[in-house]
């Protein structure tokens, strides 16, 4: 199963998306988890000076899907919802921040897990 992560991550971080916008990103996939980090830099900010949903939102989904895909290699995983409710923002910081967000599947609310 190591090489399967392995080769997810490599999917990840080669991403022209990655490469061009997020090049800060890294990512740690295992059974059932994903941790996906990013240092934090002004320009994901809006003119609030805080980051924008749209990168909450990406980082979450991508930790979320590769956990999925940790455990599933059969068939083709793609997001058809997901919700974020955000609490606080993460603010610009004169010094790069780095930030990890941790996904891990659970098999209660997993369906296709255990099958």
């Amino acid at each position: 199963m190591k090489e399967h992560y392995q080769k997810l991550e490599r999917m990840y971080l080669v991403a022209n998306i990655q490469k061009l916008m997020f090049e800060t990103t890294t990512i740690k996939i295992s059974e059932g988890e994903s941790e996906v980090g990013l240092t934090v830099q002004e320009k994901y900010h809006h003119a609030g000076a805080a980051m924008h949903g749209a990168v909450y939102f990406k980082l979450l989904d991508d930790a979320a899907y590769f956990a999925a895909n940790s455990v599933i290699e059969d068939v083709f995983l793609l997001t058809s919802s997901f919700n974020v409710n955000l609490i606080r923002p993460v603010v610009w910081a004169p010094e790069p921040l780095n930030y990890k967000l941790f996904w891990h599947l659970n098999p209660l609310t997993t369906s296709r897990l255990g099958t």
